[in-house]
């Protein structure tokens, strides 16, 4: 279950939510899922109306409790022939990104962020992850360049890769700031279903 604070209680992230849906689900199947008329739900998508807050919470909740985003992942997942998940195709649809842009806003919860660095093969999740954060997004590099005048050297250790990992990340971030890494790390579904 994705812990949410008060900011993703809102009628406005629950038409955002069941927007981003509807690019993986019918109407009909929302309708049978939530347990609302699809009549209802085309007319918050719409904005020809909004759920009122409580109603609005009950969709978050009832979303989560049924995994609908993990579903909607599931659904939209391609692997290749070598066996790889087709990432590509996750980080050019914009109703995946959204959905995981709630997930790491629900995963940040209450935490102050205020920049969001991401690899560039990243980028798309870390500018949707700057939206429903309210951060800036930077591009970081994981591979020394000969154009690394203007980035400063810092390191993780990746559990995904086993490894210390060596990032370039712009120097325009402060000592201050509260910085989350975005990367991409599903590669094939074993590392999906680590995840999950």
């Amino acid at each position: 279950m994705v812990m949410r604070n008060g900011r993703l209680e809102s009628p406005y992230i629950s038409v955002r939510l069941l927007s981003s849906l509807k690019g993986f689900f019918t109407l009909k199947e929302l309708e049978s899922k939530l347990g609302i008329p699809y009549q209802v739900i085309w007319r918050y998508i719409s904005l020809k109306s909004t759920p009122e807050k409580t109603t609005a919470r009950k969709i978050i909740e009832r979303i989560e409790s049924l995994n609908l985003i993990e579903e909607a992942l599931r659904r939209n997942l391609r692997v290749n022939r070598y066996n790889y998940i087709e990432s590509w195709r996750l980080m050019s649809n914009y109703k995946f990104l959204e959905l995981m842009g709630y997930v790491i806003s629900s995963f940040v919860g209450d935490e102050e962020v205020n920049v969001i660095v991401s690899p560039q093969g990243s980028f798309p999740l870390a500018l949707i992850a700057s939206d429903w954060l309210k951060a800036k997004a930077l591009s970081c590099m994981e591979h020394a360049s000969l154009s690394l005048e203007s980035y400063l050297r810092s390191s993780y250790v990746s559990l995904d890769r086993g490894a210390v990992v060596e990032l370039y990340v712009p120097s325009q971030i402060e000592v201050d700031d509260r910085v989350i890494l975005v990367r991409d790390i599903v590669k094939n579904l074993e590392s999906l279903e680590a995840i999950i």
